[in-house]
C-alpha cells in the first residue's frame, strides 16, 4: 500500500450506521462493535475513517488511565493523530499496559503489517533487519497467530479520487490485504438477471462491486451517476500475466476515461 495516499482526515467525519462510537466508553467495545461485514466469506474490516474517530488521544487517554491514573496524559501525549496505537486489539481484550508496551516502542499504523514468526514467537517491522518487537515478548504463539490474522482488518486502504481526469491511482497490495467491499445485492440494485459478472472479454471481466463509504472520496465525482446513489462501482479484472500488456490496457482505460 502506498502510505502517501494515505487521507488525513479529522476525526469529527460522520460515519452513519447501526453503531454510534459513542453508545460505549470502553475502547475494546469501540472496535469490535465497528468492524464492518466485507462481501468475502463474512471477513470482516475497520474502514480508516472510524479508526480515526475511535483512537484518538482522549480516547487512549482514557484507556490507559485505568491501568496509569494520572501518568496516562503523559503516555498519550506520544500518540500522534490517526496512529492506529491499539496495536494489541487482536486479543481478545485491550489491556492499558499492553498499549503503553506499544508506545514504548513506537509501533504505530504505519509500521503494519508487521512480519511474524511464529516458530520463533517473534514480530519485525516489515522489511526490518532489526532485533524482534520486545513489545511482543510476552506474546504467546496463540496470540500472534491472532494478530497476524487481525491486523489485516485494521489496514483496508483508502481509495481516493483523482484530482483531475488524466489520473490514475496506483495501490500495490500485500496478498492478504482486505478490500473495503462490502456485500452486494443484486436484486436491489437490478442485476440479479446479469449474474455476478456484468462482462466478460478477451482481456478480462468486469463486475459491480460495493465500496463502503467511509473507504473512498468519490462521492463529488460521483454526483449524479445513477449507480453510486447505492455505492456501486464497477471492478475490472485484468487477465494479463506480461506488464507492458497490463501496462497497454491501463493507458487505454485511461485514455477513455474508463
Amino acid at each position: 500500500m502506498d502510505d502517501s495516499n494515505i487521507p488525513t482526515i479529522s476525526v469529527n467525519n460522520e460515519i452513519s450506521g447501526h453503531y454510534s462510537l459513542e453508545d460505549s466508553p470502553d475502547l475494546a467495545d469501540r472496535l469490535r462493535l465497528s468492524f464492518v461485514e466485507g462481501a468475502d466469506d463474512h471477513q470482516t474490516f475497520l474502514p480508516f475513517l472510524t479508526l480515526s474517530r475511535i483512537l484518538t488521544k482522549t480516547c487512549i487517554e482514557a484507556h490507559l488511565k485505568k491501568q496509569y491514573g494520572d501518568l496516562a496524559s503523559q503516555y498519550a501525549d506520544q500518540i500522534e493523530p490517526l496512529y492506529v496505537d491499539e496495536a494489541d486489539a487482536p486479543k481478545n481484550k485491550p489491556f492499558p499496559r499492553e498499549v503503553h508496551r506499544f508506545l514504548q516502542h513506537r509501533v504505530c499504523d504505519g509500521d503494519l503489517p508487521l512480519t511474524l514468526d511464529i516458530r520463533k514467537n517473534a514480530a519485525f517491522r516489515k522489511g526490518s533487519d532489526e532485533d524482534p518487537l520486545g513489545c511482543f515478548g510476552r506474546f504467546r504463539p496463540y496470540q500472534l497467530e491472532s494478530f497476524e490474522m487481525l491486523q489485516w482488518r485494521f489496514t483496508t486502504p483508502f481509495f481516493h479520487a483523482p484530482r483531475d481526469n488524466n489520473r490514475i491511482f496506483y495501490h500495490d497490495f500485500y496478498r492478504r490485504t482486505i478490500l473495503p467491499w462490502c456485500r452486494l445485492d443484486e436484486s436491489e440494485v437490478g442485476l440479479e438477471r446479469l449474474g455476478r459478472h456484468i462482462t466478460r472479454g478477451a482481456y478480462g471481466t468486469i463486475k459491480p462491486i460495493v465500496i463502503d463509504k467511509s473507504s473512498h472520496d468519490f462521492e463529488k465525482v460521483l454526483q449524479g451517476v445513477k449507480s453510486a446513489a447505492k455505492g456501486i462501482f464497477a471492478l475490472k479484472t485484468l487477465r494479463l500475466e506480461d506488464r507492458y500488456e497490463y501496462d497497454n490496457e491501463v493507458e487505454g482505460l485511461q485514455r477513455f476515461n474508463v
